[in-house]
């Protein structure tokens, strides 16, 4: 005499590894027009730090040079933020006062 077992009690569904390699090839036959949509957000975002961040920021060398610790700060040492934004201040004011002209 067999026991009829619900379906979320079947040895199909709790066969996670299978479950978990079909999820995989899905993920990646992707189609083509999400990739392509994820990267227009990505240009588009891209275009607006460039536009009125880095254009008005980063006039010379020493500017790029600062961005450029703040970034490696941020990414590869993982820093907190609030210290990077706290050394960026002082390195701009720095920069600003080193007699490049740009500080009012």
């Amino acid at each position: 005499m067999s026991v009829a077992r619900p379906a979320l009690f079947r040895q199909e569904a709790l066969d996670f590894d299978r479950h978990h390699r079909q999820w995989g090839d899905v993920a990646a036959l992707q189609p083509l027009s999400i990739k392509v949509t994820v990267w227009f957000v990505v240009g588009i975002l891209l275009a607006a730090l460039y536009s009125p961040v880095w254009t008005s920021a980063v006039l010379g060398p020493p500017d790029f040079a600062l961005a450029l610790v703040a970034f490696v700060l941020l990414a590869v040492w993982q820093a907190p933020p609030w210290m990077v934004v706290a050394l960026s201040a002082a390195a701009g004011a720095a920069l600003g006062v080193g007699g490049t002209g740009r500080a009012g």
